[in-house]
């Protein structure tokens, strides 16, 4: 299964630790046009909103079983549903991937979301909270 990660998956050391392990593909560069990515309100990681002008740059990761995709739908929780989209890839060609798409109660709050700023305040904290919660225990 290819998935489109936009967030907090982006980052290696978060993606392995929801996955349990290293991705069995390295991720590529991908893009999802139609969506701006905004900070979940009261969160420090992001959700995406429709705007036909915008696009989000992320990574599409190849290479995924069910077992990951149980992992993954743990980690996101009952708020995101998995839709089939198109996603540009940067040779230029278009994907079918899976995106965690924010149900219709999630709001986004006021702020763009950015990867480098959110490693630099949040990561740690984050990580930290993940494997409290067991999140980065293998199965």
């Amino acid at each position: 299964m290819d998935f489109f990660f936009y967030g907090t998956l982006m980052d290696r050391d978060v993606l392995a630790c929801v996955l349990g392990r290293r991705p069995p593909d390295r991720p590529r560069p991908a893009r999802l046009n139609g969506y701006r990515r905004m900070v979940r309100a009261g969160a420090s990681y992001p959700i995406l909103v429709a705007d036909p002008a915008a696009a989000v740059a992320g990574i599409l990761v190849s290479g995924l079983d069910a077992h990951d995709q149980d992992r993954l739908r743990r980690f996101e929780g009952e708020d995101y549903r998995l839709d089939r989209l198109a996603v540009l890839v940067r040779c230029g060609g278009t994907m079918t991937a899976q995106v965690f798409m924010p149900q219709p109660w999630v709001q986004a709050g006021s702020e763009p979301w950015d990867l480098p700023a959110w490693r630099r305040r949040h990561k740690a904290r984050y990580v930290a909270r993940l494997r409290a919660f067991g999140m980065c225990d293998p199965d």
